[in-house]
């Protein structure tokens, strides 16, 4: 959190807070349980595009509440995570009173609010809550009015770094391979390129992956001569590209603008030229 805001800028919400710790009422999945890390982080980068000096953030969205008999400060601006199942109506209902806003929102299904003015803050982050739940992340906002959509990579590696975005230990480890190692699969995704490749005992021997002194990944790996590697790389980088690009062949469905759409597009590129 910046200098200068305390959690008395958060207007109301300490109370909220407290009540919970002192009561047994029933939980929901979307405000309780953003990480306060999280929460912070979103709080700091909004101060960057829209100072809050002078501003009260205020955090309406909670259990039994009412966003719409909320008693909003003439000088509050709305950082929360609200219900999505009733994100579209909550962001119709601050842009036509005009209460400043910025709202969590799942990446899956925020993209139509451009329609009703507001920004769409893309993030490739997949947040972890509280209570487990890891959903795609982005945010919509009308406090930058001259953006439709903002791909915010600040945002997206400041979340990236807080603690409870971290990955757990059973979380499924990523090895790095060295140059001269490859494992099997790398051979057998050279197969998707159109010639043969040969490799030569005098060039491989087969060996396990070793990590912290014990073999790790799955089935044996080949290690390979300076010369024989960096050729088999260069190819391999080509394979993939060729298995990707049948593989959207494959499943590839032909997508074609309608007539409202070419109309649309022909009234973008003449404002673009303006």
């Amino acid at each position: 959190m910046k200098a200068g805001k305390t959690k008395t800028d958060f207007y109301d919400y300490d109370a909220y807070v407290d009540k919970f710790q002192r009561t047994n009422l029933p939980r929901t999945t979307d405000e309780t349980y953003t990480p306060e890390d999280v929460y912070n982080c979103v709080v700091d980068y909004v101060d960057t595009i829209y100072p809050l000096e002078g501003h009260v953030v205020v955090r309406p969205f909670y259990p039994g509440g009412d966003y719409q008999a909320y008693n909003y400060p003439p000088n509050g601006v709305v950082i929360d995570n609200p219900p999505f199942s009733i994100l579209t109506q909550i962001v119709r209902y601050y842009i036509g009173r005009g209460i400043p806003f910025f709202l969590f929102a799942n990446r899956l299904t925020c993209a139509s609010l451009v329609r009703l003015g507001a920004t769409v803050f893309y993030v490739e982050n997949g947040l972890r809550y509280s209570n487990g739940a890891e959903i795609g992340a982005a945010f919509v906002s009308n406090l930058t009015p001259q953006w439709a959509v903002v791909c915010a990579s600040s945002l997206r590696l400041a979340l990236a770094e807080q603690p409870s975005q971290q990955p757990d230990s059973k979380s499924l480890k990523i090895y790095d391979y060295p140059h001269n190692l490859l494992k099997f699969s790398d051979f057998s995704a050279l197969s998707f390129l159109e010639e043969d490749t040969y490799i030569p005992f005098s060039s491989v021997v087969s060996t396990r992956a070793r990590c912290e002194g014990r073999s790790v990944g799955f089935g044996c790996s080949f290690l390979l001569s300076d010369e024989m590697a960096k050729l088999a790389r260069a190819k391999l980088a080509r394979a993939k590209l060729a298995r990707a690009k049948l593989a959207r062949a494959k499943l590839a469905h032909k997508i074609e603008l309608t007539e409202e759409q070419q109309q649309q597009l022909r009234a973008l590129n003449q404002t673009a030229k303006q």
